[in-house]
């Protein structure tokens, strides 16, 4: 802070940022691990049935409600 000019002429370092490798589906699917493939493939499918599960909260006279929510999860997928 006393001496600014000591800084002035200074060059800063280039960075450069990391790599990034990204995998495809489509890598994946040839690897012998079924689950990865499957997590990536669906995740969004899943979170999206769940969240709409969850907001209407029906309810299925004559069974409990797990069982009401399983069909209702099964349903969004089908569709």
């Amino acid at each position: 802070m006393v001496n600014p000019s000591k800084f002035a002429k200074i060059t800063l370092p280039v960075k450069m940022p990391a790599e990034t490798n990204k995998v495809t589906l489509f890598n994946l699917q040839k690897l012998d691990d079924s689950v990865v493939y499957m997590e990536q493939a669906l995740a969004s499918i899943v979170n999206k049935a769940l969240r709409e599960v969850s907001e209407n909260r029906l309810k299925y006279p004559g069974i409990s409600v797990k069982e009401t929510m399983l069909k209702l999860f099964a349903i969004y997928l089908k569709a």
